[in-house]
């Protein structure tokens, strides 16, 4: 014997209604841990000047903490099997009418074959039992109400981030960024303003094996003794000094080898994005084409050499073709002693 038609739409609805509640509340718990998560950990990092890997801990341990939650408060049951048994279950506990009938209606339903009562109290059973069940709606058993605690918590994350916005304004918003995206470079918001006056531009290029000139200008309070943070090649970090050249410009040299580097500025609380040096070989000639031109009263040949060295004629006008290691907009050709 099949189950009444009016059950098995009441439990297929308050399944559905069932799952769609339980996929919006773990939405808003997930939306109110990140929410009040990013806002702790933006407090953190303004208050502690939290480094690169500090940084990263926190925003790993957010992101557990956002799956943990919502696992535990809606994950878990959706990813289990809602038995017939289950829903008949939770829907006498939501509806007293149903106490007691339902759960029976569906049991002797599903299994047709087991107990001692006759084909005709199942009929009866499952009649009375479907007509209580079309008085029944899954939406009132299940309302959008039960989820008003989860909504107020999530208002009040909100409201507490919009707060925090309002009060610390931009500088607020990138922290939120440097945890919500913990691999990016992001400079650190300070009173202390660092400017970048040489290198000029955030991707420099440079001559190889050389020394670069770093200078910046530091305004406002610094706790301790500004300095660079160069990373090497190979990753190696190292801390070198910043002296002091006028009352607000600070400096040193950095030597640069064949490949290209990063360095950072940290001055108080302030922290600038990664710089990134790139050396390239100073420019050289490597090869020319001379043709040799010799005086008219010499009665000569003209004559075309190629070598990798330079080999003036005397009397001779030159001709010359010259191949470089790399491209450049003027150059010019002298002969004589190198000063």
């Amino acid at each position: 014997m099949k189950l009444n038609a009016e059950v098995q739409r009441l439990l297929s609805s308050f399944a559905q209604r069932r799952r769609m509640l339980l996929f919006v509340r773990g939405a808003l718990l997930s939306a109110t841990t990140l929410v009040g998560g990013i806002v702790i950990a933006a407090v953190l990092d303004g208050t502690l000047m939290l480094e690169d890997q500090p940084r990263r801990i926190t925003s790993f341990l957010l992101l557990l903490t956002i799956l943990a939650v919502a696992w535990i408060r809606a994950g878990k049951s959706l990813t289990q099997a809602s038995s017939s048994r289950l829903l008949a279950t939770l829907l006498e506990k939501a509806s007293p009418p149903l106490s007691g009938s339902l759960l029976s209606t569906v049991e002797l339903g599903s299994d047709p074959d087991k107990g001692l009562d006759s084909p005709e109290f199942r009929r009866v059973l499952q009649d009375q039992t479907g007509k209580v069940a079309s008085n029944i709606s899954a939406s009132s058993l299940l309302p959008w109400n039960v989820l008003k605690r989860d909504a107020q918590l999530a208002g009040i994350s909100i409201g507490l981030l919009l707060l925090c916005f309002s009060l610390d304004g931009a500088r607020f918003g990138v922290r939120c960024a440097r945890i919500l995206f913990p691999f990016a470079d992001f400079q650190r918001p300070s009173d202390t303003a660092i400017t970048l006056i040489s290198p000029d531009a955030p991707n420099a290029i440079v001559a190889a094996e050389d020394d670069l000139n770093v200078l910046a200008q530091i305004t406002g309070p610094t706790r301790s003794a500004p300095f660079i943070e160069y990373i090497t090649p190979s990753n190696v970090v190292q801390r070198l000094p910043l002296h002091q050249n006028e009352t607000d410009l600070f400096g040193t040299k950095l030597h640069i080898g064949s490949e290209p580097v990063w360095f950072r500025i940290h001055a108080g609380s302030a922290l600038t994005r990664k710089i990134r040096v790139t050396p390239k070989p100073r420019p050289k000639a490597v090869w020319f084409t001379q043709t040799y031109h010799p005086p008219a009263y010499s009665e000569l040949p003209e004559r075309t050499v190629a070598s990798s060295a330079f080999a003036p004629v005397a009397m001779c006008k030159h001709f010359v073709t010259t191949y470089f290691t790399a491209c450049f907009d003027f150059a010019s050709l002298r002969d004589g002693p190198v000063e």
